[in-house]
């Protein structure tokens, strides 16, 4: 298992970013493990307070700023695995605009339609209830709530062939069902 490794922001001293992804706040006698925020997109955001003024910050950028230095001009942090969740530095680097959305593994994700959920099906997402919801097309259409992962993945399946034909991508083609 990898060492975790501390280091202190850069304005804010209170404050620090491990190279696992964590951030944990000194105010205390104990230093205490500070909750990220989804902020919707997949990214993670932090709230520091400093002078009784909230200030928020995206994780990856943070990590990205103490351990791998200043963002070059022109570049932006890119997540390896393009997981958005995963911070830790070996997962992060600087890339360009260009680079970032052109990276291989993106290229190839799509290229082959491969699933973009965690939950491992297409067009299926898991909820903090444990429960998995079905969604298809470029306006998200809800297919309904399930309590499997496949259930789920059936239901999409059903929905594309049902709007695609024959030509639709369901997750039995892709090997995945």
């Amino acid at each position: 298992m990898e060492e975790e490794i501390w280091k202190k922001i850069w304005g804010f001293g209170d404050y620090e970013v491990s190279n696992l992804g964590r951030i944990r706040s000194l105010k205390r006698k104990v230093p205490l493990l500070m909750k990220t925020q989804n902020n919707g997109n997949g990214y993670y955001n932090v709230t520091f307070w400093m002078k009784n003024k909230p200030f928020c910050r995206s994780v990856h950028r943070l990590i990205a700023d103490v351990f791998l230095g200043p963002c070059p001009m022109g570049r932006e942090v890119s997540h390896i695995n393009e997981d958005k969740s995963d911070n830790r530095v070996c997962n992060l680097c600087y890339e360009t605009h260009k680079e970032n959305v052109q990276s291989p593994l993106r290229h190839e994700r799509i290229s082959r339609n491969l699933p973009l959920s965690k939950s491992g099906f297409r067009g299926v997402n898991s909820r903090s209830n444990s429960r998995y919801e079905a969604q298809i097309g470029y306006k998200r259409t809800f297919l309904g709530s399930f309590r499997t992962a496949k259930e789920a993945a059936l239901a999409f399946d059903r929905a594309a062939i049902k709007l695609y034909g024959e030509h639709a991508i369901t997750n039995k083609k892709l090997g995945l069902l």
